[in-house]
């Protein structure tokens, strides 16, 4: 690897590994990897929440009225988090919903303008609790040791009014018959400023999810854990519906995404099965992980350790044929399917006009004209006599 780098220039300082103890091999990193705050020895990892000192200032000097706080002010402090793999997703996306009602403001504010009294108290708040908590802490690696063969992945998504979120989650079995399942990634969305239907939040959310269970698998393949199994899971049976449906054609809406996540299960299904045969299964909202990131009520010890958003819900612990998973949907899935959504059998429409030729140029390059030679060369006579007079 020195040789490597030599020819780039480049000078290899010191080579950290998990567990690493000693002080002097760990300060050359500079306490953080791709920078994420890294804990070699216990080989945890940190998420920074806590707002720095001069922040802590400027809010306490917003309270005091000394400065304003505006729009330009406040983007600055909610993109500090680093955070890669959304593992604070459900503290990140609520700062950014909050951020896009800033926007819904009329007459709309301007960057340096201050904002209005009720706004400006609920940013506060929000400012008072990132400072309650100094970071989050999670464990680096995924895969615990003495494992039985490849990991189980087990995800979830889900939709709301103003945000869609999808969360994944690495289940293994170990030598001794238990369970360890631990978050691998979460991604979340805001919806737009003109919001969009719940079902079509939803869809969005199931986009999310396809996209973010092929980026772990070959993750995990690449690492030499090929996953044995992909279980995809949801609340809303609309969505499960429309991923089902087998005649008809949807809008340009729901059509093109639910092509995305049939492209994504098929990539993934290159390298391991999806559900017995394919299929996503239903689970209530309260068995939903994704349902977190959209509820928009998550504090910083809500993610902490020992959380279900960090273990995933308690029921991925068990055997398979123990999970409150259900398939009653597929009974009547046209049911579930917005008609909205479903294109009409019958699109076209005919309008019937009355059309007036006129004398002139326009006669020859009239689109109603005919091949008929005969027509032509009256048109042409007609034209001729037009223009001697």
């Amino acid at each position: 690897m020195t040789q490597i780098l030599s020819h780039g220039s480049f000078r290899l300082k010191a080579i950290v590994r998990s567990g690493e103890s000693d002080s002097d091999i760990i300060e050359k990193v500079g306490g953080s990897a791709l920078g994420t705050i890294w804990n070699p020895t216990t080989d945890v990892i940190f998420i920074n929440l806590r707002l720095s000192d001069y922040v802590l200032k400027l809010i306490n000097t917003v309270c005091a009225g000394e400065i304003s706080l505006t729009r330009r002010i406040i983007l600055g402090i909610i993109n500090k988090p680093h955070d890669l793999l959304g593992l604070i997703s459900p503290i990140s996306i609520r700062l950014m919903v909050a951020y896009r009602d800033l926007f819904r403001i009329e007459p709309c504010l301007d960057w340096d303008e201050e904002l209005p009294l009720k706004q400006k108290a609920e940013w506060i708040t929000l400012f008072r609790m990132l400072s309650e908590v100094s970071h989050v802490s999670f464990p680096r690696a995924t895969r615990p040791k003495s494992v039985i063969g490849g990991p189980e992945l087990v995800g979830y998504f889900d939709g709301s009014d103003n945000a869609y979120a999808a969360v994944v989650y690495l289940r293994w079995v170990l030598t001794d018959g238990s369970v360890h399942a631990s978050l691998a990634g979460s991604k979340a969305k805001v919806t737009p400023l003109k919001r969009i239907s719940t079902t079509r939040s939803e869809l969005n959310g199931a986009v999310l999810l396809g996209r973010l269970a092929l980026s772990v698998t070959r993750a995990c393949v690449a690492s030499g854990s090929t996953p044995e199994r992909v279980w995809l899971l949801r609340d809303s049976e609309c969505t499960l519906a429309s991923l089902e449906k087998t005649s008809g054609a949807f809008g340009e809406y729901f059509g093109n995404r639910v092509g995305d996540i049939h492209d994504n299960q098929a990539r993934i299904q290159e390298y391991c099965p999806v559900g017995i045969d394919g299929e996503w299964y239903h689970v209530s909202s309260s068995d939903n992980a994704a349902d977190q990131p959209t509820r928009l009520d998550s504090t910083a010890q809500d993610i902490g350790p020992s959380s279900a958003w960090q273990l995933g819900p308690d029921y991925i612990n068990l055997p398979r044929e123990d999970w409150p998973t259900n398939r009653r949907f597929s009974e009547s899935k046209d049911f579930h399917i917005p008609s909205c959504e479903i294109l009409k059998k019958y699109r076209g429409i005919i309008h019937k006009a009355q059309v007036v030729v006129s004398k002139g140029i326009h006669v020859l390059i009239d689109p109603y004209s005919t091949n008929d030679w005969e027509k032509l060369i009256q048109r042409t006579q007609i034209l001729v006599k037009s223009v001697q007079t």
